[in-house]
């Protein structure tokens, strides 16, 4: 990995997010459906929140959870960077604040993709599997 790589080239793209009035029966769809535990929340085309697999599971006894909408389960103001910040920047963050992703916005706060703890696994297996530089040994003569 070069010095400085921005987080653009380890990010999730994403496609779809979830409004904060839908339901939570309809965000757990949505999880299930594209496989993933985090779901960014946007009102009005801006990140707005981030619903994590977690935050309905904790709530998974409370009677009519699903019915609830997902501003009542979400976490509000979520860890938002830019594609063009570094990804040591983001992960230093995460890491300091206990957080399993970070969302990647736009200059006008849409979210154009997620950076999880899976993409920095992908990441570090990518930095590990890069061969090592090969040296030259010329004789001397």
């Amino acid at each position: 990995m070069e010095a400085s790589a921005r987080i653009k080239r380890y990010m999730t793209s994403i496609p779809f997010t979830i409004a904060p009035e839908a339901s939570i029966a309809e965000a757990v769809a949505l999880m299930r459906v594209h496989g993933v535990r985090h779901l960014p929340v946007e009102s009005q085309d801006k990140a707005v929140g981030i619903l994590s697999d977690w935050d309905i599971l904790s709530a998974a006894s409370l009677p009519d959870v699903l019915r609830e909408p997902v501003a009542s389960r979400m976490t509000p103001h979520p860890y938002c960077v830019t594609g063009d910040t570094p990804v040591e920047i983001a992960l230093r963050f995460m890491t300091e604040n206990g957080l399993g992703c970070t969302l990647i916005i736009d200059s006008d706060d849409k979210v154009v993709g997620i950076f999880t703890e899976k993409d920095a696994m992908r990441m570090f297996v990518e930095l590990i599997a890069e061969p090592a530089p090969r040296l030259r040994v010329a004789r001397l003569q």
